[in-house]
């Protein structure tokens, strides 16, 4: 018989409290108590990829935002992580709001190396598809850092000004909902992961669709459009010559004639 999951199953039909109503808890230790910040509690496994100063995760930290766990201990709320079977989405916002939403700070780039079998957490989330605003992978599908990545959890789950709260303490956190928001917004009304991943998953289709028909547009068989402004340009001014000369010689050649 497989084992239950006790923490979720807790929460299960549990209805999420208003935005800003804290649980018992939530901000322990002092997180979250000077930083103004009066969403979720949230958590962070560092695995000291990134550079201090650069790390977005460890910015919320000092700010009080966020509280850092050590490998061994669990965190019993949410985790974002690719350990995750299902999509992030309104049904988790009960757990959330009692217990937390967790991340991993890691490299993108060293993500093999981070045991994440050794991570310990009530529920593991997948974020859907959102495209990455701050500088370092700006522009780049699912390159978030973890201060994008929990707001895009947040948001989703319903706790917009939370989520707003978390990246108005970054320079590019406005970029992150200019190039997401109606993505985001879509993702939100969504009650379950399968509604989420079909949202998801139709906004790739759509994005595939108009990647094929720039491509049929500049195809290099055809030329693109602007070769095709300038050839139509070209063969005009070839028409137009055409008839200037042709209006030449029939002067010359009317001119010729009243000359004989």
């Amino acid at each position: 018989m497989p084992k239950r999951n006790r923490t979720r199953d807790k929460y299960a039909n549990r209805k999420p409290r208003r935005e800003g109503q804290i649980a018992k808890g939530e901000h322990s230790s002092g997180v979250g108590e000077s930083s103004g910040y009066t969403g979720p509690a949230l958590a962070m496994w560092d695995f000291n990829h990134c550079a201090p100063q650069k790390c977005s995760g460890r910015k919320l930290a000092r700010l009080g935002m966020l509280r850092t766990l050590r490998i061994s201990q669990k965190h019993h709320g949410v985790v974002l992580s690719p350990m995750g079977t299902r999509a992030i989405s309104r049904s988790d916002a009960a757990l959330v709001q009692e217990a937390g939403l967790g991340v991993v700070d890691c490299s993108w780039a060293r993500i093999d190396e981070v045991p994440f079998n050794r991570l310990k957490s009530g529920t593991d989330r997948l974020l859907p598809f959102l495209v990455a605003a701050n500088p370092i992978n700006y522009g780049k599908p699912l390159r978030l850092t973890c201060a994008e990545a929990l707001a895009g959890g947040l948001f989703i789950m319903g706790f917009v000004d939370s989520a707003r709260q978390v990246l108005e303490k970054f320079a590019w956190g406005d970029s992150f909902w200019k190039v997401n928001e109606e993505l985001l917004e879509k993702y939100s009304r969504c009650e379950t992961s399968e509604e989420v991943v079909g949202v998801q998953n139709a906004y790739i289709k759509t994005c595939e669709q108009e990647v094929e028909e720039r491509k049929k547009h500049d195809d290099p068989f055809w030329g693109s459009e602007d070769e095709a402004d300038e050839a139509s340009e070209e063969e005009e001014q070839v028409n137009e010559n055409s008839e200037e000369q042709e209006n030449e010689n029939l002067e010359e050649d009317i001119g010729q004639r009243g000359n004989a």
